[in-house]
């Protein structure tokens, strides 16, 4: 919904059963980044959704518009999971009354502790484990620079 409101579409115009619905993230140039929680977020507020359903359209909801719902998606014992920890102590009091609302409407990608990815820690305590946070931010300029050798030649 985020790409849509700044590309001037309008997300909810054309809105699916939700039950066939499905979130994800688009173009990082279109979304400003590429943060699910956010969307997540903003398709609640746009489409009045409560934050459960908000949640499952981005994980279950998700896995099943790809058809892969019986194997990811929700965790649940066989199933591939790919799990995010959010750290939830500064919001100690909204979570005791709704967990989910308290989860989308009071946390963003900074409250992310944890990560794993195909049973592997890709994120502990917020230091990345899979890359070299140095290496990849330096990605960028090693391919300008090769661009410009390319096009100078």
């Amino acid at each position: 919904p985020q790409a849509e409101l700044r590309l001037g579409s309008s997300p909810g115009s054309a809105v699916l059963p939700l039950q066939r619905a499905a979130l994800g993230t688009d173009t990082v140039a279109a979304a400003g980044g590429i943060d699910l929680l956010a969307e997540a977020r903003t398709a609640a507020l746009l489409l009045g959704l409560k934050a459960t359903e908000a949640l499952r359209l981005a994980t279950l909801g998700a896995a099943q518009a790809l058809g892969l719902g019986g194997e990811i998606g929700s965790i649940e014992s066989g199933k591939a999971a790919d799990l995010t920890c959010i750290e939830l102590a500064s919001l100690a009091h909204d979570a005791a009354r709704d967990v989910s609302a308290a989860l989308l409407f009071g946390t963003t990608r900074s409250e992310v502790s944890d990560v794993w990815t195909g049973g592997r820690a890709a994120v502990c305590e917020r230091r990345l484990q899979l890359f070299d946070a140095e290496e990849l931010a330096a990605l960028p300029d090693v391919w300008a620079q090769r661009l410009v050798l390319e096009v100078a030649q």
